[in-house]
């Protein structure tokens, strides 16, 4: 031991006496700083730490939006990827890339995710295959479908061994032979988000992004994820304005290309910029969670260093200076606060397992969360800071009077204000969280059952046999037992796709292009009457509304009253998609559904189109039925019929509706439980610091309150006494605790719903909450007092 510095001697013996002090002390700090580290973690992870690619802030995200007709950030079409590309002077190069998963094996097969990618992708990223190749431009240029796959590092180990020979040789997916021409690095990320990308899957195959991609390079399907490398010395700002030139010059030669533009994002910031609020809140939330925590510790060894004022003042006279005495108390404190740490390490551990593995899908980024070097650094930084923190304030009481106990007081009334912001932030998200789960969604998901499907290039060109495929599936899973309704759509409700169109209203003056906006949705006849959506006016889409009938379509409440004076006014009217002089492109509305909001905090519905799947067959489509029963039970039947269908279709995401309304709510119920949990924690630290003060009262004042009852006092003045002198600092900390949490919630507006950031209610609450627990607090110490024994106490002074 004589290695060791004498004053950590001191403090590791004086925490060996008082063991169950330490032990208190190490368990707050442990949670208070392993919750912080967990949530660094998290925040490192999806928030700070560079993407995985060469020079990723050169990377952008390239969107095209139409302002004229108020729609969002869309990818781009297909033709118009392919004019950017060669037209473009800005970037250093530009790839595109979309989703088409597979089927391996036979009887049984399994599920490849996989992605087809223009053949600039992987070394636009600065990621290359580490056996073999990337694929060519003339394997893109061929016109017939190219049968070369890159396959991922778990794939060559799990299906083709491992072995180096697996360049050259083939692999049979949907029932078509690929020959293998590469093997991308192990932990390679593909770019996430957008429509039915994965976010914590990872990829197992990869397709060139030939014909499928390209196919007719039509202008109105956006379908084209885009990503592109900024060339040397050119900003995002130049760039977006040199793409916008050519979008100028595409809308003079292309009709469908009116009033398009092009928006380039950051593409770190488009993939995380969307949970960044939620994340820094949380942030905010677990250091108040820390700062009252090292508040508690400091309130500990104020009492102890109350009650070493006798041990103090022995060191004091044989010449122990008040500097001496500072030292060893920081170092007891930075000792404590460097175990506590260590033990946080474990807390953060487990923290980060625990929030990866109850993350929502649409958190980003989650394969980047883990503890590192950085993580246990900031650790060590934030023990070191708390033990200084925490030791502050009973170094500087060494040696002076504590029988005031005022900074005691502060603690307490600056640990129920934190409090009270913290409640106030958990209650706003309940309230929020409240007003979404009684949205009205405008659909029954009760006892309805999705699945998300793929098809295989050699039946994916011939809207016919396609269409007539869907149509067979849909018949098959309507015959199985307990099924009333099944259909096929190309978009769900609450899954985050969409596809919008334009559109005009045929006999309306207005310009030669479609420039009204709604929503675009391919729909098998008994599609929405499968997941409850009712009919206002007209008929349904029947079998009979094909390719050889004249163009139909349903349209939403919220449409024809947009356009017209009731449901039953729009029956029969004509609208038109493309040239409103071609009168083959007419379409007639023969019904009026009810709206369907696309999450569960749109605000309004948007205005939608129902064209008829057989009419307007889509690529990629969500099949859904509803059962009779538990339809959860039914997906062991529909694996089978899929099955039936053959193995270049494949079913995945097969789970209740119920379940997809959950996952659109996932974000707020994450935010919402770890809120509430921390929020939690900080009011059990609050109401213990209450009750330390009380209890430290009476241990400090019992000779007083005996002689107080040995004159004649009343209980009930005694505990007037005692409850009034804790009423000041809790008082206190409610008033300061209100201001800030009515300026603090400001910054959770964006976050709530139907709930304003100032709700009367909450505010009402969360001071009768802590009222009432900090009475409770108060009142076992006090009750303890009232039992003293006054003869006994004057005997033992």
């Amino acid at each position: 031991m004589r290695f060791i510095p004498l004053d950590f001697r001191l403090a590791l013996r004086t925490f060996a006496r008082n063991r169950s002090f330490a032990a208190t002390a190490i368990t707050a700090l442990a949670l208070g700083i392993g919750a912080t580290s967990a949530i660094f973690s998290v925040i490192y992870g999806v928030l700070l730490k560079p993407l995985p690619y060469r020079d990723p802030g050169q990377l952008v995200r390239v969107y095209q939006h139409n302002p004229a007709g108020r729609i969002g950030l869309f990818p781009l079409s297909a033709a118009d990827f392919r004019d950017y590309r060669s037209q473009n002077h800005v970037f250093e190069s530009i790839a595109t890339y979309l989703r088409q998963d597979l089927q391996y094996g036979g009887e049984h097969p399994q599920r490849l995710i996989g992605m087809r990618v223009s053949h600039e992708l992987f070394h636009l990223l600065g990621v290359e295959p580490q056996l073999g190749r990337a694929f060519t431009q003339e394997e893109e240029s061929n016109p017939a479908p190219v049968d070369t796959v890159i396959v991922s590092h778990n794939i060559w180990k799990r299906l083709l061994d491992g072995s180096p020979r697996a360049i050259g040789s083939t692999i049979r997916l949907s029932d078509s032979t690929f020959r293998v021409v590469g093997v991308m690095p192990l932990g390679f990320e593909q770019l996430s988000g957008g429509r039915r990308l994965p976010r914590g899957e990872a990829v197992d195959v990869w397709l060139p992004f030939n014909q499928l991609g390209f196919a007719k390079l039509s202008r109105a399907g956006h379908y084209c994820h885009t990503v592109a490398r900024l060339a040397p010395a050119i900003t995002i700002e130049q760039a977006q304005a040199g793409m916008n030139i050519i979008a100028s010059s595409l809308e003079a030669q292309h009709p469908e290309d009116a009033n398009w533009r092009i928006q380039l994002k950051p593409l770190h910031d488009d993939l995380v910029n969307q949970a960044r609020p939620t994340l820094l809140i949380l942030a905010g939330t677990v250091a108040f969670v820390l700062l009252i925590a090292c508040v508690n510790v400091a309130n500990l060894l104020l009492a102890r260093s109350a009650v070493r004022q006798r041990e103090m003042a022995i060191r004091s006279a044989i010449g122990a200076t008040r500097a001496r005495l500072v030292r060893q108390l920081l170092t007891e404190s930075v000792t404590l606060a460097a175990v506590g740490g260590a033990l946080g390490l474990l807390v953060a551990w487990w923290g980060v397992r625990t929030l990866v593995a109850i993350s929502p899908d649409q958190l980003p980024r989650v394969q980047a969360i883990g503890l590192d070097l950085r993580v246990v650094l900031a650790t060590a930084a934030a023990s070191i800071f708390c033990g200084i923190l925490f030791g502050l304030a009973p170094a500087l009481a060494a040696g002076t009077d504590t029988r005031r106990g005022s900074p005691r007081g502060i603690f307490v009334a600056a640990q129920i204000a934190m409090s009270f912001v913290l409640l106030t932030g958990a209650g706003l998200f309940i309230r929020s969280f409240v007003a979404i789960s009684r949205v009205d969604p405008g659909f029954n998901p009760r006892g309805v059952l999705t699945m998300n499907t793929a098809l295989s290039v050699p039946k994916l060109f011939g809207a016919r046999r396609y269409a007539a495929f869907y149509e067979r599936f849909t018949e098959e899973l309507s015959r199985l037992p307990g099924v009333s309704a099944a259909g096929a759509a190309s978009n769900l409700p609450w899954t985050g796709s969409s596809d919008n169109t334009l559109f005009g209203i045929q006999g309306r003056p207005g310009p030669s292009t479609p420039t009204l906006q709604a929503r675009s949705v391919s729909v098998s006849p008994d599609y929405l009457r499968a997941i409850g959506v009712p009919l206002l006016a007209g008929r349904w889409l029947s079998t009979a509304d094909n390719f050889d009938a004249p163009k139909v379509a349903l349209v939403n409440q919220a449409l024809a009253l947009q356009y017209w004076p009731s449901e039953q006014a729009c029956i029969g009217q004509r609208i038109y998609t493309r040239n409103p002089m071609d009168s083959d492109a007419a379409i007639t509305i023969i019904g009026v559904t009810g709206n369907v909001k696309d999450g569960p905090t749109d605000r309004q519905p948007p205005p939608a189109i129902f064209a008829p799947f057989l009419q307007n067959p889509s690529f990629g489509n969500y099949v859904v039925l509803r059962a009779t029963a538990d339809p959860v039970s039914l997906a062991g039947s529909v694996r089978e019929v899929a099955r039936r269908m053959g193995n270049d279709f494949s079913i995945q995401e097969v789970r209740s509706m119920d379940d997809v309304v959950a996952t659109a709510v996932a974000t707020e119920r994450f935010a919402l439980q770890l809120i509430g949990v921390f929020a939690a924690v900080a009011l059990a630290l609050a109401l213990i610091g209450v009750y330390g003060v009380i209890s430290y009262t009476v241990s400090r004042r019992s000779r007083e309150i005996a002689i107080r009852s040995a004159i004649g006092a009343q209980p009930a003045d005694t505990l007037r006494l005692l409850l009034g002198q804790a009423a000041k600092p809790i008082f206190a900390g409610l008033i300061v605790g209100a201001f800030a949490s009515a300026s603090l919630t400001r910054l959770l507006s964006g976050l709530l719903y139907e709930v304003s950031a100032r709700d009367p209610l909450t505010f009402a609450a969360v001071p009768l909450l802590l009222a009432v627990g900090a009475l409770a607090a108060c009142l076992m110490p006090a009750r303890r007092a009232l039992r003293l024994n006054p003869m006994a106490v004057l005997r033992n002074e």
